[in-house]
C-alpha cells in the first residue's frame, strides 16, 4: 500500500469552520484550522443520511439500532447538559469498560463540547485509579457492567469526580436521566485542529495522545484505503479489544464515511445476511470464526500483527491482513515497512519555525519568499497573509516590535502588502476563529461577534492595528 499520502488533499473531504494553515510541514498538521470531529461523523450527513441506521449493535440478544437521527439528539443533549455543568474546552472525561452505544453517544457528545476522550477498558483497581489521576479526569461514562468499579472509586477519588453510566440502577447518574434534564442541544464548538481529542491505552501501560481531526482524518483514510471503501458500503466490525481496535474507534473512521456500522458478534453469519454487510473489519482473535463469513463479502480486514500460519484463503472476498499503529495513529498493511507520518499524535505545544512556511499550500511561490523573509527577522514570532477587499493583501505579524520597524526590515517587499503587528495572533485556543476575526476587521464588519473567544480584548488589538494611523 503506498505509504506517502497528500494529507492536504485528503483534508478536503471534512468540513472545516475554519479553513487550516498548514496543511502539514515541522510536526505541524492543519496549524490554524479548526473543525469537530462530531460535525465530520455525524452532522455533515443529517441532510442526506437523517433516517438511515449509523450503528446497529447486534452482539446481544435484542439488537441496538441508532439512526444518523438518533445519535445526533442524544449526544447533543448530552453535550448540552455536560456544557451546563462546566465541561468544556481542554476538560478530560474517562470512558470505561467495554464499547457500547452508550459509550459512543458520549464520545460524540464529548466531541461536540470539545472535551477530551480518555478511553479505557476494564483494568485492576489501582490502575484505573493511576490513570484517572494522571489525565486528570474529572468524570467517567461507564458501561454497565464496569459501573460499579467506578462508581466504588469515586470516594476514593474526592468529590470532584461524577461518574454517568449506562444502568440507572449502578449508584450514579445515568446516562438516559441526563438526557432527559438537557435544556435543549448544543452544535459543536470550535476545536483546534491540533486539540487532543482522545488519549487511549493500547497493550502497553503508557498512553497515546490523538489530536482530534487528526485522528479523524488518520483513521478514516488509512482504513478507507484498507477496505476500498464507498459510501454504499455497509461494514461490520468485530472486535472486543483495546487501542486502535476498540469499536469506538473503529466506527469512528467508519462514520466519516457515512457508512452504516453493524457491531458482530462470534455468530455473525446472521448480521452479514440480514444487513447486506459487503466489508468486514475483524480482530485477529476472530480469525477462526472468518472462513464461514468470506463467501458473502467483498473484503475483509484482519487486524493483527501478522498473517497466522496456516491461514486460509477465500474464492470471493479479498483478505487484507493490516495493524492498528498506535504510534502513528493510522491501520496499515501488516508487512508494511518504515515509519509512517500521521497528523494523529499531539502536535499542539510544537513551536513553529520558519522553515515551515515552504508547505504552505495556498500561497504563491511570492507570498512564500516574504514570508519566509519576514519570520527571518529578529523579535517575529509569527507571520500570516491574507487578503483584503479588492486587491489588498495584509501581513500580519506577531511581534512585539512596531510595524514602522517591521516595514523597514522588509525593504521592497512591505510596498506590497499592508503591514500590521499584534503581540500575538490569535489562532490558539485562547482566540479561535482567528481568521474570521482578522477578516471581519480587515473587512471593517459593523457587528463583529466575540463570543467564542475566550480573550475578546485581543479584537480590540487587532481593531487598532487595523485602523492605526500611518506614520
Amino acid at each position: 500500500m503506498e505509504q506517502r499520502w497528500d494529507w492536504e488533499k485528503a483534508a478536503r473531504e471534512y468540513e472545516w469552520l475554519v479553513p487550516w494553515r498548514y496543511a502539514r510541514g515541522h510536526d505541524l498538521w492543519y496549524q490554524g484550522g479548526y473543525s469537530n470531529t462530531a460535525l465530520n461523523l455525524l452532522d455533515r450527513h443529517l441532510e442526506s443520511r437523517a433516517d438511515d441506521s449509523s450503528l446497529i449493535d447486534r452482539r446481544h440478544s435484542r439488537p441496538v439500532r441508532r439512526r444518523y437521527r438518533d445519535l445526533y439528539w442524544d449526544s447533543a443533549r448530552l453535550a448540552r447538559w455536560w456544557e451546563k455543568r462546566g465541561l468544556g474546552l481542554g476538560h478530560r472525561v474517562l470512558l470505561y469498560g467495554a464499547a457500547d452505544v452508550h459509550l459512543m453517544t458520549a464520545m460524540l457528545a464529548l466531541a461536540r463540547v470539545g472535551a477530551t476522550v480518555v478511553r479505557s477498558l476494564e483494568t485492576t483497581d489501582t490502575m484505573l485509579i493511576d490513570r484517572v489521576l494522571s489525565t486528570e479526569s474529572h468524570w467517567a461514562v461507564a458501561t454497565s457492567d464496569a459501573a460499579r468499579q467506578v462508581v466504588y472509586l469515586r470516594p476514593r477519588l474526592g468529590e470532584h469526580f461524577r461518574v454517568l453510566c449506562a444502568d440507572p440502577m449502578a449508584g450514579a447518574a445515568s446516562l438516559e436521566s441526563a438526557m432527559e434534564e438537557a435544556e435543549g442541544l448544543l452544535d459543536p464548538v470550535p476545536a483546534e485542529a491540533n486539540h487532543i481529542g482522545a488519549v487511549v491505552w493500547g497493550d502497553d501501560p503508557n498512553p497515546y495522545a490523538y489530536a482530534g481531526m487528526g485522528s479523524i482524518i488518520g483513521w478514516h483514510q488509512s482504513l478507507k484505503r484498507l477496505l476500498a471503501l464507498e459510501p454504499t458500503d455497509r461494514v461490520g466490525v468485530m472486535s472486543h479489544s483495546g487501542g486502535l481496535l476498540d469499536p469506538l474507534w473503529l466506527t469512528a473512521a467508519l462514520m466519516a464515511e457515512g457508512c452504516p456500522v453493524v457491531w458482530l458478534s462470534d455468530d455473525a453469519r446472521a448480521g452479514v445476511r440480514e444487513h447486506g454487510l459487503t466489508k468486514l473489519v475483524a480482530g485477529a482473535g476472530y480469525h477462526p470464526h472468518l472462513p464461514e463469513l468470506s463467501g458473502r463479502l467483498d473484503r475483509m480486514v484482519i487486524l493483527g500483527e501478522q498473517r497466522p500460519a496456516g491461514h486460509w484463503t477465500s474464492q470471493r472476498a479479498e483478505v487484507v491482513y493490516a495493524r492498528a499503529d498506535m504510534s502513528a495513529g493510522v491501520y496499515r498493511v501488516g508487512d508494511a515497512g518504515g515509519p509512517l507520518e500521521a497528523p494523529s499524535a499531539d502536535r499542539s505545544r510544537v513551536p513553529r519555525s520558519s522553515a515551515e512556511v515552504e508547505a504552505i499550500p495556498q500561497y504563491d511561490s511570492r507570498d512564500r519568499e516574504i514570508l519566509a523573509s519576514v519570520l527571518g527577522l529578529q523579535g517575529v514570532e509569527d507571520a500570516v497573509i491574507l487578503p483584503g477587499t479588492g486587491l489588498e493583501r495584509h501581513l500580519w505579524v506577531a511581534t512585539r516590535q512596531p510595524a514602522a520597524e517591521i516595514q523597514a526590515q522588509m525593504g521592497q517587499d512591505a510596498d506590497e502588502l499592508q503591514v500590521h503587528t499584534v503581540s500575538v495572533l490569535p489562532e490558539t485556543v485562547e482566540g479561535r476563529l482567528a481568521y474570521r476575526v482578522l477578516q471581519a476587521v480587515q473587512n471593517q464588519e459593523s457587528h463583529l461577534s466575540v463570543g467564542s473567544l475566550a480573550r475578546p480584548l485581543l479584537v480590540e488589538e487587532l481593531v487598532r492595528a487595523v485602523h492605526r494611523p500611518a506614520r
